[in-house]
């Protein structure tokens, strides 16, 4: 167990780091001009399969196979929150160009609508949630999501994009 794969990456909106989703379970957070390793956080418990950067740069989304999607704080280098939700690996996760909302797709061929909210005091109570849960057939681990004012863009096999109206 020498090598891990790259499933995905994603860069920082200042454009100076790339974020990296990795077989051994790991995300990594890499400084591209110094060439070095920034932050490196081991919380998931299987393959992680997406990230996403919030659009202040603060949070860093990921998505698992072990079902779960997390929050990173990069400002405190610490997980911020784990979110349960799908009945399977989630396979796709992406923040709105607002930060508002996120989406999650996973093996269970289910698209779920988030609401950010990291301004609370308390982050137990101000967990995200999903605010739409919709089945897309098909939707598997070659799928994406990405939200955009009220509709999710899914795409399967990057093939066929479909545009869901969702009611927030």
């Amino acid at each position: 167990l020498c090598c891990s794969f790259i499933n995905d990456v994603e860069f920082h909106p200042n454009g100076t780091c790339v974020a990296s989703a990795n077989s051994d379970n790991s995300v990594k957070l890499w400084d591209l001009r110094m060439n070095k390793l920034l932050q490196h956080y081991q919380a998931h418990g299987s393959t992680v399969n997406s990230v996403s950067f919030h659009p202040s740069g603060n949070f860093l989304l990921t998505a698992s196979s072990d079902s779960t999607l997390k929050i990173m704080d990069l400002i405190e280098g610490r997980l911020f929150y784990t979110l349960h939700g799908h009945k399977g690996p989630a396979t796709a996760a992406a923040f709105s160009s607002t930060g508002e909302y996120f989406a999650s797709g996973g093996a269970d061929e289910q698209v779920m609508v988030w609401k950010t909210n990291f301004k609370g005091d308390d982050p137990v109570s101000s967990a995200p949630k999903p605010t739409k849960r919709e089945h897309i057939h098909k939707f598997n681990s070659d799928s994406n999501v990405r939200p955009e004012g009220k509709q999710v863009q899914c795409c399967r096999n990057l093939k066929i994009v479909q545009l869901r109206n969702v009611s927030l």
